[in-house]
């Protein structure tokens, strides 16, 4: 602010100066020094004014400094004392939370203290609350509540343990009483089944006594006893099952006379009572009644069975000594070699050899009179060998014959297998002949007609044909081998088979790859077929136009044209006499430009447009194959193009490309607006194009597909816009949908409809397939769905379609 002073003062005196000399006139010399002078003060005096603010200045901030230097040893003193503070109390939190801490772990053991223990730590607590109590500080209080709760716990736990003891124990004695009542019980049963234990073992002994001094006893004797024994047992098993029901149902009781009662604390053990019944030794003496029983039954058993036996051998004894008996005709307790004859025949039916016979004879009899019966079962013995002996060689014999009947058969089947190889490496040339045509079939280029690919395919398909039938021959001749087969060369015809089947697999292999090749080429030929017909239609169409344009005609007219008997419908001489006189579009000579030298791409352009003029004449070959293709639509069996399939055929539709208009007239000016165009809007021409004279633009005759309105549109205006672009009668898969043979879908419906001559396969139409319009889409009153008949481009399929749903689902879109 002083500077501000000292700056406005010094331009006051500046400006009276000036004012003083401009007064003064002459006396500028004298003003301009005094000026000077007065300069020259003014810039002292600013000089002195800022030394003094400068010395102002660092007064003050020194004095700042010191402030700032007292104000930080003040605060480093109060944190010092803060920090000091902090560590005291600290330090006296440690003291009191340690005596705390002592104090509740003697509370802690005493809230678990046994009832010996108690009164020694209730000193300890009463010693830890004199030591520790004063130096808990503001928790003293606490601590000692809390001790007083946790002696006062341990007395009430202590107390509630003692009553628990005491009524366990007399729950203890009460059981012990019970158990005991229960033993006495049990072994009132437990003697009962002892005695018939007792009763058993008397009976038993004389049964399974071994005693060889005792007279034999009879086996209808033994099997009384065993009756008795076994009598005696069931009753014993009897008395076993009450004592075993008893012990099942109280049995838990009495367990409890075995468990040890713990003494109490301080006092002794009970004395055991030399009278106490034990249940684990009633235990022990019913088991030993169970297997004393189990024993005496299985003696028994063994000693009937035994005696059984020895009844049954002796029986089977005196049995071959009757037989003896039988052929010992001079009864004197030899066989002779007659006798052994006699014997042989009548049993086994054997006529014993002399050679066998007298090896029996020097080797059992010797010099005795003959076979004794104490030899009688070896001499059977010996006769069994024979006889077994000739059964050999007769069996021997057998498999021989059937070893070269065999062996034959094996050489029979030898031939025919060679026969089959043979047949096997011809079906292996003719699969590899089919693969190699498959795969020439699959690599023809895109040139190739469907036509020769179908001849190719055929040719395939025949060769084919021809090898699977080959190779059925040869598994059904195999088949019929497997049949005339004995059992005993099956395994060898199996393993040759195998053999013959390994040889015959890469054959078929390639013939199921062919068949995939070839599968793969008719997809192509339809696809191919497809796209011809389109070409040849669009062509013939193109012809017609022309002729139509050029004679003024359009779809009805050119159908009188064509139909020359008048019978409402076109056959073939008709369509071909017609096409050889109708008027054709004039060959495009290529583009000549005198000014500019022409290039390589105008040559080639150039090209193009004369192979497309040169197109444009068609063959009667393919006017007939158009002809029939549209007739092929037509659902009866005349050979002939109906009027009406003509005029769908004719039909030329157009795509609004651009909003327009259709007026009620050819010419712009003197005509009204019907309605506007919406883009994408599709119209079927009926008339022109005609020249409009005033804007000189063409202009055609069309109806609204959407609404059937007639009346004039502008193909495209005089600066460039197209209105009107071919196309209208294609439309693209968008969702899933079905091709049916007829316009209806409910069965009765269909029914009633014609159907084609052509075969009919109805699949579905996947997303993305293109198809050409037959005729308009229309609603089907009972399903509410509106079905277009379109052909489909992919393969040629014609039938009806859903273009969209009752739902409002949209199935196809117009391209």
């Amino acid at each position: 602010q002083q500077q501000q002073q000292q700056q406005a003062q010094q331009q006051q005196q500046q400006q009276q100066a000036a004012w003083a000399a401009q007064q003064r006139g002459g006396m500028a010399a004298m003003a301009q020094q005094q000026q000077a002078q007065s300069a020259q003060q003014q810039m002292m005096a600013q000089e002195y004014q800022r030394r003094q603010l400068e010395e102002q200045r660092k007064r003050a901030e020194q004095q700042r400094m010191e402030e700032l230097k007292r104000r930080q040893e003040e605060m480093a003193r109060r944190q010092e004392e803060e920090r000091r503070h902090r560590e005291a109390l600290l330090q006296q939190q440690r003291v009191e939370q340690a005596a705390s801490l002592n104090i509740r772990r003697v509370v802690q053991k005493l809230l678990a203290v046994r009832k010996d223990g108690f009164e020694a730590l209730q000193r300890e607590l009463v010693e830890v609350l004199t030591q520790e109590l004063p130096t808990c500080g503001s928790q003293g209080e606490r601590m000692k509540q809390e001790a007083e709760l946790g002696l006062s716990r341990a007395k009430e736990r202590l107390r509630r343990e003692e009553e628990q003891r005491l009524e366990l124990e007399k729950r203890r004695k009460e059981a012990a009483e019970k158990a005991q009542e229960l033993l006495k019980e049990l072994q009132g049963y437990v003697v009962v089944a002892e005695e018939s234990s007792k009763t058993l073992a008397t009976e038993v002994e004389p049964v399974a006594s071994k005693d060889s001094d005792k007279p034999e006893q009879s086996l209808e004797e033994l099997e009384a006893k065993a009756a008795a024994v076994e009598g005696v047992a069931v009753e014993v098993k009897t008395k076993l099952k009450v004592c075993t029901d008893f012990v099942f149902q109280h049995g838990t009781w009495m367990r409890a006379s075995d468990t040890p009662t713990p003494p109490a604390a301080g006092q002794e053990p009970e004395a055991t009572n030399g009278e106490k019944l034990s249940f684990a030794k009633l235990l022990g003496r019913i088991n030993e009644i169970t297997k004393s029983t189990d024993s005496a039954l299985l003696a028994s058993k063994l000693a009937k069975e035994k005696a059984t036996r020895k009844a049954v051998a002796k029986k089977k004894q005196n049995a071959i000594e009757g037989v003896f008996a039988r052929y010992d005709a001079d009864r004197d307790g030899h066989l002779s070699k007659r006798e052994v004859q006699g014997y042989a025949k009548g049993e086994f039916d054997f006529a014993v050899p002399a050679a066998v016979l007298d090896a029996i004879w020097s080797s059992m009899v010797g010099a005795a009179k003959g076979v004794k019966k104490c030899q009688f079962q070896k001499l059977k013995v010996r006769l069994g060998v024979a006889r077994e002996k000739v059964k050999d060689d007769k069996r021997k014999a057998v498999r021989l014959e059937k070893e070269r009947k065999i062996a034959e058969e094996k050489e029979s089947l030898e031939g025919k297998l060679k026969e089959a190889v043979g047949e096997v490496e011809g079906i292996e040339t003719k699969a590899q002949e089919a693969d190699k045509a498959a795969e020439a079939a699959n690599t023809k280029g895109p040139g190739t007609l469907a036509a020769e690919l179908q001849r190719c395919a055929d040719e395939v398909d025949e060769a084919i044909k021809v090898g699977r039938e080959s190779v059925t021959a040869v598994k059904k001749s195999l088949e019929t081998l497997k049949e005339e087969c004995s059992a005993d060369n099956k395994a060898w015809l199996a393993s040759e088979e195998q053999k013959l089947a390994f040889k015959l697999a890469p054959s078929d292999v390639r013939l199921h790859k062919a068949a995939a090749v070839i599968a793969r080429v008719r997809d192509e030929i339809k696809r191919r077929g497809a796209e011809e017909i389109a070409d040849l239609e669009r062509r013939t169409l193109a012809a017609l136009r022309y002729h139509g344009s050029q004679n003024d005609m359009i779809g009805e007219q050119l159908f009188e044209a064509i139909d020359t008997a008048k019978d409402g419908k076109i056959d073939e001489s008709e369509w071909l006499a017609f096409f050889r006189t109708c008027k054709r579009a004039p060959k495009k000579e290529p583009k000549q430009d005198a000014a500019d030298a022409k290039d390589g791409e105008d040559a080639k352009a150039d090209s193009k447009e004369a192979e497309k003029a040169e197109e444009e004449a068609l063959t009667e070959e393919e006017l007939s194959r158009v002809l029939a293709y549209l007739e092929s639509e037509v659902a009866g069996e005349e050979d002939a193009l109906p009027k009406e399939r003509f005029l769908q055929f004719v039909q030329h539709f157009m795509k609004v490309a651009n909003e327009s208009v259709m007026t009620s007239g050819a010419s712009i000016k003197d005509s009204t607006t019907l309605r506007r165009l919406d883009l994408g809007e599709v119209v079927e021409v009926l008339q022109g194009p005609v020249e409009e004279e005033t804007v000189k633009v063409l202009r055609v005759r069309a109806r609204a597909v959407k609404d059937k309105l007639e009346g004039w549109i502008t193909l495209s205006g005089n600066q460039g816009t197209t209105f009107l672009a071919e196309g209208g009668g294609v439309f693209k898969v968008v969702s899933e949908t079905v091709l049916t043979e007829r316009f209806a879908v409910d069965a009765a419906a269909v029914a009633t409809e014609p159907a084609s001559r052509k075969p009919f396969c109805e699949r579905k139409l996947k997303v993305g397939e293109i198809v050409d319009v037959r005729e308009w889409s229309r609603l089907e009153e009972a399903t509410g769905l509106q079905r277009m008949r379109c052909r489909c481009r992919l393969d040629g399929a014609l039938g009806w379609v859903t273009v969209v749903g009752n739902s409002g689902q949209v199935f196809l879109q117009l391209q």
